[in-house]
C-alpha cells in the first residue's frame, strides 16, 4: 500500500493468548480484552501485537489504519467482521459488527491492511 493512516492505539491486558490481527472485545474488566468469538460480539479493536498468555500487554487499534488477520478470502473494499476464532472475514450480514474495510486483498492466515470504521450492518 502506498500510504497508511496512523492507527489510534489503546493499551490493555490480555485475558488469554491472542494473536496479532485478531478482533477483541471487553474482557474480565475495563483493563482487559478477550478475543471475539462471533460476528455480533461488541468488538471495538484489533490487536497489533501477540499475547502469548493472560496478563500480557496488548496494543489495540481502535481507529485509523491497522493490520488484521484474515480468516478467509477478502477483497479490497470488503466490510470485515470477526469470525468464531477472532479473525477477520468479509460480511454483508445484518447485525454483524463491522470492524472496517479491507485496504488489501487477503486469504486465510494473511495479515492485511484494514481501515477501522466500526458500525453494525
Amino acid at each position: 500500500m502506498a500510504s497508511t493512516k496512523a492507527p489510534e492505539i489503546l493499551a490493555f491486558f490480555a485475558d488469554a493468548a491472542i494473536a496479532k490481527g485478531k478482533v477483541v472485545k471487553g474482557g474480565t474488566d475495563e483493563q482487559h480484552v478477550a478475543k471475539c468469538t462471533a460476528a455480533t460480539d461488541k468488538a471495538f479493536g484489533i490487536v497489533q501485537n501477540d499475547a502469548t498468555a493472560a496478563e500480557d500487554s496488548l496494543e489495540v487499534a481502535v481507529g485509523g489504519g491497522c493490520k488484521g488477520l484474515s480468516g478467509g478470502v477478502i477483497a479490497v473494499g470488503d466490510a470485515v467482521t470477526a469470525d468464531a476464532n477472532g479473525a477477520l472475514v468479509a460480511t454483508t450480514t445484518a447485525n454483524d459488527r463491522v470492524m472496517g474495510f479491507a485496504l488489501a486483498a487477503a486469504v486465510s492466515g494473511d495479515l492485511f491492511d484494514v481501515l477501522l470504521r466500526q458500525h453494525n450492518y
